[in-house]
């Protein structure tokens, strides 16, 4: 589609410019001129255009053209600024980018008038010139009268003194002459009542010369000098500065338009001399002397920072780089751009990047030798260039800026998203940055916070001879390769393989736990490829209770060998311990191998839910056989085993074959014994890998320390809980008197015959379906001495089930005694009883004589960007919200209905 050859064009006048928070600059007047400007109109026939569309054009001409800039389009929105217009190529520019954007209807300008010149009478009157204003409803003075302000200055006696200053000091700086008409001298004599202080006469303080428009820049440049910032003995750098500058002007005295409109240049800065103002107002302002509109001057006086942004000549900084920020800062939020003239260690110098283009703004800074600090000595100029549609992204937004905004986020949340840091990179700086940048940035402000990947490698030493020394009883079990070059062996270094570490007090602790141990793997995400390993275990009152951990190259045979070979022998060396885990092969092997001594007095079973997700990928078109599979696996009786068991193989005898080649007592909870306690996944250490889930992007040694600090805070919060429970007079966790109770209102519906007093052994009747299995009412056998109960229950999670209750209830019997005692507070305190001692800093750590450590360079990601997930999504990871979708009926226990429309509750 051909461009169009005239575009649509509004012009605003005599209204106001108002700052909206989200829009920008946004134009207002009462009566817009509207009419089509072709794409070939020169800048003089436009003012021409505007000047004989005035309704006001016998008095008052175009003196400045604003032209309403898109600086940012995202999700439809665009925010604006105001940018002056001097000749051709700017106006060509604006058409252009109006034509480039087509969301945006019209080029909207704004045209500051002025009024044409008269002659002179012989007694001249002071005119008042038009002044452009914000809404009235937005300014502290907005009762006002413009046209006789005098008379109505005795409103604002109530209004904040440094509203009223700031606001009549924009009316000021808004009235072109003030800055640019002719000087007229300030008469004491005939404003008697006038006490207010001209600039010229604030002491301390050098105003430059205004050249660009008022609206669009709203506050001069200020030349800041006081003792502090003298402190050079000689002035080499302002010659310097001088020098480059006065180059820099010689190439933009001669820069002239065709029409005759030449761009602004900035001279020296004099100081500002005071102009009486055309409207003789009777202002008073003695008391706000306190209250100048001086942002450096309040920033020395109460040495604080200026506003992100911002940049005044005198502004320190601690070195060069927060110079170089602040100025980028500058550039970026205000939508500009500067290139580097000349930097050494002792000086910077800026200029704008259009410079060739007439735009006259520079800065230089400089290093104080009596301070040690880096100064910035002279601003020169305005930014004068037309700042055209900007691209999402900016140049000077470089991975070292961004680095300094998202390290705060990245310290709190290593694993934060990109995409999350790329949001509020855009709302702290209106900008979207690339992702690979965004990345770059997040791995630098990783190393800049826990430190070199290759120095975390030699740290290893040192941290775990610390953490022996302040947790005694920690284990620490490492293997190193030597390091080759040439073909030699490089003396006293050491390539890492993996290491094995299990804290004190967590060994100590175990021999009061359940006697099941669950281990699984996770990845790590860092420079340097790895895995976590990690064997867990439950106290009684099923909380979570991580016992050892292991960095590894990956899950290898040798790997898992290490692992369980060190788990056995320094952490659950006792007998009848069951090993959970899943049917990786590896893992296999290591168990079954006997020089790890986990053979002998032992079992090993396998995780349900990672047969389900085997089952389902060796079988297609099973996702329905699912639900009877886990049945199968939880059944507490052989029965109801064989009957899920059944089903399967109804609907898919291939499918049935493939389990019937596992170990039944490998994966169901019927034929394991009761050594799993109904453990029948690995969920326990799944929650551990969660829990350290914002540490697998970390260094390795930071890694280590995670691990310390949070098993260090499990014990102190888990140990307090626990002594005031037992201080409360509790005996037992709220979770066991959970299921209690709920056994407890079950055995009221049974019915119990007892059959032999003396063996005490029953036939319980139930009633009523039992809410936790959908089966019906059966008849189940009871045997307390033996602890036995046909339900399977009662063996299997070595808790009393409601057919136990009934009993003991029929004969009086407290069914307390048939509890182990790990279910007991007092014995779960014994767990947490051990106490971690306190790391002290690195610095206090005692110097590692040994070898130096470092990582294996065939370990190193190889490929450049982020490290892509090569995990296949399985049912394992479906979302909560999906889970949440799936809740039961709160009576039958079955999904797509809840209890008060269930379908199994009959009507009476």
């Amino acid at each position: 589609m051909a461009p169009p050859k005239e575009i649509p064009t509004l012009i605003y006048h005599s209204g106001h410019i108002v700052d909206d928070p989200v829009q920008g600059s946004t134009y207002q007047c009462t009566t817009p001129i509207f009419f089509y400007a072709s794409r070939s109109i020169t800048f003089t026939q436009f003012i021409r255009k505007i000047n004989n569309r005035l309704s006001t054009r016998a008095t008052e001409q175009v003196a400045q053209l604003l032209f309403r800039v898109p600086i940012s389009i995202h999700l439809g929105q665009t925010r604006f600024i105001s940018a002056q217009l001097f000749d051709n190529d700017d106006l060509r520019g604006a058409m252009e980018t109006i034509i480039q954007n087509p969301q945006l209807n019209s080029a909207e300008f704004y045209a500051v008038t002025e009024l044409i010149s008269q002659p002179q009478p012989s007694s001249p009157q002071p005119s008042c010139p038009q002044l452009q204003l914000l809404p009235p409803q937005q300014l502290p003075y907005n009762n006002i009268d413009l046209n006789n302000p005098v008379s109505s200055y005795n409103n604002l006696e109530s209004q904040d003194p440094f509203d009223i200053y700031t606001s009549y000091t924009q009316i000021l700086s808004e009235n072109d002459s003030f800055f640019h008409g002719q000087q007229t001298s300030f008469d004491q004599q005939n404003h008697p009542s006038s006490p207010f202080t001209p600039p010229s006469q604030l002491p301390q303080t050098q105003i430059s010369n205004r050249d660009e428009h008022p609206i669009a820049n709203e506050d001069p440049i200020i030349r800041f000098h006081h003792e502090n910032m003298d402190d050079f003995t000689e002035d080499e750098d302002q010659q310097f500065f001088d020098h480059i500058n006065q180059q820099s002007d010689d190439q933009s005295d001669d820069q002239i338009d065709d029409e005759g409109v030449g761009r602004p240049t900035t001279p020296p800065s004099p100081l500002l001399q005071y102009q009486q103002p055309r409207c003789p107002v009777d202002l008073n302002f003695d008391h706000l002397l306190h209250y100048i509109d001086r942002p450096h001057f309040v920033y020395q006086q109460h040495n604080v920072q200026p506003p992100v942004g911002v940049l005044e000549v005198g502004m320190t900084f601690d070195d060069k780089s927060q110079c170089i920020r602040a100025i980028k800062e500058y550039n970026i939020r205000n939508h500009f751009d500067c290139r580097t003239i000349y930097s050494d260690q002792r000086r910077l110098h800026f200029v704008c990047k259009l410079h060739e283009n007439g735009c006259t703004w520079s800065l230089g800074a400089c290093n104080s030798k009596r301070h040690n600090k880096w100064i910035i000595k002279s601003i020169r100029g305005h930014h004068t260039c037309l700042v055209p549609m900007l691209r999402q992204d900016h140049r000077q937004l470089d991975k070292h800026v961004i680095t300094q905004i998202i390290q705060p986020i990245v310290k709190t949340n290593p694993t934060v998203f990109i995409k999350t840091l790329i949001a509020e990179i855009k709302t702290f700086m209106n900008y979207t940055p690339s992702y690979k940048k965004t990345w770059l940035a997040k791995q630098k402000a990783l190393e800049m916070i826990h430190g070199n990947w290759e120095e975390s490698y030699a740290k290893l030493p040192k941290l775990f001879g610390a953490l022996q020394s302040c947790v005694p009883g920690t284990v620490v079990a490492a293997q190193t390769e030597s390091l080759y070059e040439g073909g030699e062996i490089v003396p006293s270094k050491r390539l890492f393989k993996r290491v094995f570490w299990s804290f004190g007090p967590c060994i100590n602790g175990f021999a009061y736990c359940k006697p099941i141990v669950q281990v699984d793997g996770t990845w790590l995400y860092g420079k340097y490829t790895g895995t976590l390993l990690i064997a867990t275990a439950q106290d009684g009152a099923n909380h979570i209770f991580p016992i050892a951990y292991a960095i590894v190259e990956g899950e290898t045979t040798s790997a898992w060998r290490f692992f369980l070979k060190n788990l056995r022998r320094h952490v659950t060396p006792q007998i009848n311990i069951s090993l959970i885990s899943d049917r990786h092969s590896s893992i296999i092997s290591a168990y079954n191998n006997p020089s790890n001594l986990w053979v002998q007095d032992t079992s090993h079973f396998f995780c349900l839910c990672h047969i389900a997700q085997n089952f389902l990928r060796g079988n297609s078109n099973c996702k329905h056989l699912k639900k009877p599979l886990m049945l199968a696996g939880y059944a507490y009786t052989e029965k109801m085993h064989w009957r899920h068991l059944g089903d399967i193989r109804a609907n898919k005898p291939s499918a049935a074959e493939w389990l019937d080649q596992l170990p039944k007592q490998k994966w169901v909870q019927c034929f394991d014994e009761g050594k799993r306690w109904g453990h029948m996944t690995t969920n326990l250490s799944e929650s551990v890998n969660f829990m350290l889930k914002n540490t697998r992007h970390l260094l390795v040694s930071s890694l280590v320390e995670e691990t310390y600090f949070k098993t260090a805070q499990l014990f102190a919060n888990r140990g307090r809980q626990t002594q005031e429970m037992i201080n409360s007079g509790s005996q037992y966790s709220e979770v066991f008197f959970d299921a209690i109770n709920s056994g407890q209102q079950e055995s009221n519906t049974h019915i119990v015959n007892e059959f032999d007093r003396h063996n005490h052994t029953f036939i319980i009747t139930e009633t009523q379906s039992p809410l936790e299995t959908p089966r019906p009412p059966g008849r189940f056998r009871v045997m307390l001495q033996s602890q036995k109960c046909d339900c399977g229950e009662f063996q299997d999670k070595h808790l009393p089930c409601s057919h136990v209750m009934a009993a003991c209830k029929s004969v009086n019997v407290d069914p307390m005694t048939y509890v182990p005692m790990i279910f007991t507070l007092q014995h779960i305190l014994h767990i947490y009883d051990n106490s971690f001692g306190l790391l002290p800093h690195e610095s206090m750590w005692q110097e590692y004589e040994g070898d130096q450590w470092g990582p294996d360079p065939r370990r190193k990601r190889t490929a450049k960007g982020r490290p892509v997930s090569t995990r296949i999504p399985t049912e394992m990871d479906e979302d909560e919200n999906e889970r949440a979708s799936r809740k039961k009926c709160g009576l039958c226990r079955q999904h797509g209905h809840s209890r008060n429309n269930c379908p199994n509750v009959s009507s009476s």
